[in-house]
């Protein structure tokens, strides 16, 4: 039998990035508000001091700040007629695990949505005419415009301490900055991130075949900054442990740093950890919502908290997955088009290139002297903040490709005159990790090294091209 507490006006299920938006905006009524987090506080642990934030092998190879994929993951079909079975480790997807979930292993590349990204549908059926879409495709406008929502990403950026550099600001294009942005009102709260060498000598590159490149907005603090709710971030150590990690130096933009120490001064909130919501009470008749139910993960004990609102903040296949339990709302059909739950799930947005670089050495940690250094596969979130840059377009950056996708008949002609490794001759086939400035893969093929690089957010002002 659960044990039934004492009503709230809100409770929200999650504790990350939104559940401390949401909270924000609802203390600061006077609205009482809960939050409920599976998770524990990762402020003072191991992964957040040290030596041993530094333990990529905990961190980032085993994912320790991630859901536990053994105990709760996934199923996966590739059709509605398989069969759908449990993912046994996931590589894109990576829900967070404690007060300030996902948020706060994340890397700091941060974009708008583009101006036309809201009213997508519209602008491609009135560019290319009704038929355009596909009859299959279920792309749509949202219902909401960017101008609507540009207060708020501007609000966003402020409490975060962004770094960037304006390229459209109330409609006039600023040298340096990315000129195909949405208007903004105003510069970015905070200067960009260093130049890397690597983004040095891509920016020097770009520059002479006409393009302009611009640096990455990101979510790394260029320097000491306080934002608007009093919270302050640290500077930038550019150390490259951001991505799956949480940064000891108090320099990146994360709830756990900029949004939970505030909430927990203010008036009629609450935090509470180790809480498993196991399912949502839900008058069917009535269609309303009661409340929900948890367990505390530390006693066992099962409680049911009543709630006037209930704020679904998890991740979204939690929150999807609370909704179809307790039958609330109608799950997406494909073959009918109808219901919405579960329908249009959007993981990211960004895009991959392939960038041939002839002359110039740009990979410090592999082998001096090499020649015909290829850059590719930027791998989902994983991209560009060595200070590389990317040519392919994501949000409101179109594709500027100088050479890409990139030519496998100038990769042959490489690979047949090669190039010697100086020093580091590494045999054929063998894979190298490394860290410097970020964290990469090199495969030695033949006498040319093809090179797979994984940077993190931290090492950034990474080179985009326009």
């Amino acid at each position: 039998m659960a044990k039934k507490l004492a009503k709230h006006t809100v409770v929200i299920v999650g504790g990350g990035l939104t559940a401390g938006l949401v909270a924000r905006q609802l203390t600061a009524k006077g609205i009482d508000t809960v939050v409920l987090e599976r998770g524990f506080d990762h402020t003072d642990g191991a992964e957040a001091r040290i030596p041993t934030q530094r333990d990529e092998l905990r961190w980032d190879t085993r994912q320790g700040l991630i859901q536990d994929w053994s105990v709760q993951t996934y199923t996966l079909r590739h059709s509605m007629s398989d069969a759908s079975l449990p993912v046994r480790w996931m590589e894109a997807f990576l829900p967070g695990e404690g007060m300030g979930g996902a948020a706060n292993h994340w890397n700091g590349h941060l974009w708008r949505w583009a101006e036309y990204d809201p009213q997508l549908r519209t602008r491609f059926t009135s560019r290319y005419g009704k038929n355009a879409v596909p009859a299959d495709m279920p792309i749509q406008d949202w219902g909401v415009t960017y101008a609507e929502m540009e207060p708020y990403h501007d609000l966003f950026e402020k409490l975060f301490g962004i770094a960037g550099k304006a390229g459209n600001i109330n409609g006039k294009i600023q040298p340096g900055g990315n000129p195909f942005e949405a208007p903004r009102r105003g510069e970015y709260p905070q200067l960009p991130l260093e130049i890397t060498e690597a983004g040095l000598i891509y920016k020097a590159a770009v520059e002479k075949m006409g393009y302009k490149p611009f640096p990455t907005p990101a979510g790394n603090s260029s320097g000491a900054y306080t934002n608007p709710d009093g919270q302050t971030l640290g500077q930038c150590q550019y150390c490259g442990h951001c991505e799956r990690f949480i940064c000891e130096a108090h320099a990146k933009a994360s709830p756990e740093a900029l949004l939970y120490p505030m909430l927990k001064q203010r008036k009629g909130f609450e935090l509470r950890l180790g809480a498993y919501v196991t399912g949502i009470d839900y008058d069917h008749k009535g269609k309303r919502v009661l409340g929900v139910r948890y367990v505390d993960r530390l006693t066992g004990v099962e409680y049911e908290q009543p709630a006037d609102v209930v704020v679904l903040a998890a991740f979204t296949m939690t929150n999807a997955r609370l909704l179809l339990q307790d039958r609330i709302g109608k799950a997406y059909d494909p073959k009918t088009d109808t219901g919405v739950l579960g329908k249009n799930f959007c993981y990211q947005t960004n895009s991959s290139v392939n960038v041939f670089f002839k002359d110039r050495w740009i990979n410090p940690f592999l082998a001096a002297g090499s020649t015909g250094t290829v850059i590719d596969d930027w791998n989902n979130d994983n991209f560009d903040h060595a200070g590389l840059g990317f040519l392919g377009g994501a949000g409101s950056v179109p594709t500027c490709s100088t050479a890409g996708p990139f030519p496998r008949a100038a990769f042959r002609r490489e690979h047949r005159r090669g190039a010697r490794s100086g020093s580091r001759r590494m045999r054929t086939g063998m894979r190298i990790r490394s860290r410097f400035p970020s964290r990469g893969a090199a495969t030695r093929t033949g006498r040319t090294t093809w090179t797979s690089i994984r940077p993190t957010r931290t090492t950034t002002a990474s080179r985009c091209c326009a």
